[in-house]
Parts: C-alpha cells; sequence; structure tokens
C-alpha cells in the first residue's frame, strides 16, 4: 500500500485498545503515515510490536515516529530493517532510546550506519535500562 492508503488504518491506532502487534512491512509509509504513527504512540498504550521493515523509511519519515516513542509506555519491540535510516536517523532513535523505559528489542538491520551512527546508540545504551536485543546486522 501506499502513504495515502495507510493513514486510515494507522489513524485507527489512536483509539483501538485491542490490537497489540502491527505489522507494514513492505509498504510504503510516507511522511503523513509517519506523523500518524507517531501521534498514535503517544496515545496507545496496547500496541507492543511494530514492524516497519523495508517501509522506504529514511530519517526524515523515522523522526515523527521516534518522537511519538519518547512518551509510549507500551511498545516493546520495533523492526526497523531493510529502510534508508542511515546516521542521521541513527541519532535520532539514539535520542529517543535515552527517554523510552519499554523497548526490549530493536531490528536495525540493514540501515546503512557507519561507525558515527553506532557511536550514537553506544551513547543512548549508557543511559537505556530497557533493550535487551539489538539486531545490527549487515550495516556499512
Amino acid at each position: 500500500m501506499d502513504d495515502e492508503s495507510l493513514v486510515p488504518i494507522i489513524e485507527s491506532l489512536k483509539f483501538n485498545s485491542t490490537l497489540d502487534t502491527l505489522n507494514l512491512t513492505n509498504n510504503c509509509i510516507g511522511m503523513e503515515s509517519s506523523i500518524i504513527i507517531g501521534e498514535s504512540l503517544k496515545l496507545n498504550s496496547n500496541l507492543k510490536t511494530l514492524c516497519l521493515k523495508d517501509c522506504s523509511l529514511t530519517f526524515k519519515e523515522i523522526e515523527p515516529i521516534f518522537e511519538g516513542l519518547k512518551s509510549n509506555t507500551s511498545l516493546t519491540s520495533i523492526f526497523l530493517q531493510e529502510n534508508q535510516i542511515l546516521d542521521d536517523g541513527m541519532e535520532i532513535i539514539s535520542e529517543c532510546l535515552k527517554h523510552n523505559s519499554t523497548l526490549k528489542f530493536m531490528s536495525l538491520w540493514k540501515i546503512d550506519i557507519t561507525k558515527t551512527g553506532a557511536q550514537a546508540l553506544s551513547n543512548a545504551l549508557k543511559v537505556n535500562n530497557s533493550l535487551r536485543f539489538i539486531v545490527l546486522t549487515d550495516n556499512t
């Protein structure tokens, strides 16, 4: 699905109290959907797993999602593999990790981070006590 088609589904997360997993793998998530995902994460206290694998995400789309995740109290797993997140996106993710205390699993496989992104993650892990498992396979 494209960004426009995803909007109503993602918008429903703001009001849904039963869904605990949302898998959007291989959909094209643009800025509009990213903003709504971020807003939904601020409001939804039931979603446990969010899969955004291969969704054409860049650091621009990551920013509103992880802004919402900063205050989320339910999400424990997020899958971000095969997106062009790069070091700029890793900086955004790392800043969120300094505030979020519920995320336990992150898949960052093949998101094209380098030493700079790895350093940002390292700094966040010094203060984050909730993460238990991170996948960093196939980064540059």
